[in-house]
């Protein structure tokens, strides 16, 4: 959690906040989709978090999916933009949020992908027949969206 947003917690405790964000679509030479098992909730979702102050929407997908997968990703295109009451999420500990999600693609990456971390249970490859059911719901509209912009 970027530092300004803990300051803003200390004062207004789990009220709402708006949050933007970067998400990004990491797809493999299979078509398959990237997607990171969150540690606090255990539900799916795509790697990608909150911008932190004087960072660029691209510099924070890229910033996320680095620390979240391990992978360094370039070629970024624009997907879509996510707002309104879908973008509603309760954090476990309480805290409760609007996001802002600007969503990407991503052309090619490297690296290796990490097994965990303190964000992260695991990262999987998933197809669009293979999806798992408990996924996050913020990203399941991206998710609708992107598969029915492709050939299945």
């Amino acid at each position: 959690m970027a530092d300004y947003i803990k300051e803003l917690r200390k004062h207004v405790g789990h009220a709402p906040l708006i949050y933007t964000a970067s998400g990004i679509i990491i797809t493999n030479e299979l078509g398959e989709i990237l997607l990171q098992q969150r540690a606090d909730d255990e539900t799916w979702n795509l790697p990608g978090g909150a911008l932190e102050l004087g960072e660029s929407l691209e510099e924070c997908a890229k910033r996320e999916a680095y620390e979240e997968t391990g992978l360094m990703v370039n070629d970024l295109h624009l997907f879509n933009v996510y707002s309104g009451k879908d973008q509603f999420h309760i954090y476990p500990n309480g805290d409760m949020v609007y996001f802002v999600n600007i969503v990407y693609c991503a052309g090619t990456y490297s690296g290796n992908l990490i097994e965990s971390n303190e964000e992260s249970l695991g990262l999987l490859f998933f197809s669009y027949k293979n999806l798992p059911k408990d996924i996050n719901s913020s990203d399941q509209q991206v998710l609708k969206d992107y598969f029915n912009n492709q050939i299945i």
